[in-house]
């Protein structure tokens, strides 16, 4: 996954940092966004620890009798840019995704993936992608602040 896919996001978190240092210092935001907005405050910003930027999203892999792809897809979920994830082996009410070898009847308000063996390239770009939309989707939940999205996503590396 390329890093620039997450750029809306990381600009709205930058964004965010820059209106409560204008809070704290009691400073406009006008202020601050034209001292402070540069590419040394992104790569602060992006140097910060994923758990205490990124919601929490937390997916199910339930890969029981495939316990090599489970490793994979726990891997692949791992590398992923911008997105601050708990693993699961189980779903449970509070899974945000689940990527299991069966589709799942009882919840069908959930995102999910069917994967009995190792997944495609496009079927990855599914995955960061609806990775990258709940990232989205919560972080406004929490902030309040709408999003600009990308509409133009690159494959991502395997």
């Amino acid at each position: 996954m390329n890093a620039y896919q997450f750029y809306p996001l990381h600009t709205a978190y930058t964004l965010h940092v820059l209106r409560r240092i204008a809070t704290r210092f009691k400073l406009s935001f006008e202020t601050v966004y034209k001292t402070l907005f540069t590419e040394y405050l992104n790569t602060f910003i992006d140097r910060l620890p994923r758990e205490q930027i990124f919601p929490l999203l937390t997916v199910t892999v339930d890969l029981p009798a495939r316990a090599s792809l489970a490793r994979y897809t726990k891997r692949l979920l791992a590398d992923i840019f911008g997105a601050n994830i708990l693993v699961t082996n189980h779903y449970t009410p509070q899974s945000d995704l689940y990527i299991a070898d069966f589709a799942l009847t009882a919840d069908q308000s959930r995102p999910g993936f069917v994967w009995q063996e190792i997944p495609t390239i496009p079927q990855i770009t599914m995955l960061y992608n609806q990775v990258h939309t709940l990232t989205i989707q919560k972080f406004e939940q929490v902030t309040g602040n709408q999003i600009e999205r990308i509409t133009n996503n690159q494959t991502p590396r395997a």
